[in-house]
């Protein structure tokens, strides 16, 4: 019992090692977008990425932009670089009535998501078994929604890089 004990620390140490690189390579990566809207953040063993809309989409819909689809290749190339990576592909909202043919906001963040999940498939070839799409709507505010400023920081995707847990549970280390 000792030893699995001692077995499964040395694996949660090299996992936040592991996760640690993970966060320092996407960082770098997307450094030159950083004024475009882009925080990389590294919190209890994941890796947290977000990207405001205005970088990613065109018009306020669905159409992914050429400046998008730069930033979305950094997170592409990590994800299929470190094999033991789920991520999670979010998308948010501010607290306004959805335009552009939304029904609501849960449309419009799910959707926008979705169209992350495709590019990252069809473009840069990521396996979509490790992919989560999923919107969130109005409900993770970042921002004040009384101010432009702040709906404005709302209406992002935020990509989450989790360890595959099965992965970890057999004392592989995700990513190596």
């Amino acid at each position: 019992y000792a030893d699995s004990l001692r077995s499964m620390r040395q694996v949660l140490v090299d996992q936040e090692a592991n996760f640690r690189r993970i966060y320092t390579k996407v960082d770098s990566g997307l450094l030159n977008f950083q004024r475009a809207g882009v925080a990389v953040n590294y919190k209890n063993g994941l890796v947290y990425i977000s990207m405001k809309n205005e970088l990613i989409f065109t018009g306020g819909g669905t159409q992914i932009g050429w400046e998008g689809e730069q930033a979305l290749s950094v997170v592409a190339n990590v994800i299929r670089e470190f094999p033991g990576v789920t991520a999670f592909i979010l998308g948010n909202t501010d607290d306004q009535p959805a335009k552009g043919g939304f029904k609501d906001n849960w449309s419009a963040s799910t959707e926008r998501a979705n169209a992350v999940v495709r590019v990252l498939r069809n473009k840069y070839s990521v396996d979509p078994a490790r992919m989560i799409s999923c919107g969130r709507s109005q409900f993770r505010p970042i921002g004040d929604n009384n101010t432009e400023d702040g709906r404005s920081v709302n209406r992002r995707i935020d990509v989450v890089l989790n360890p595959i847990m099965d992965m970890m549970w057999e004392g592989k280390i995700p990513g190596k």
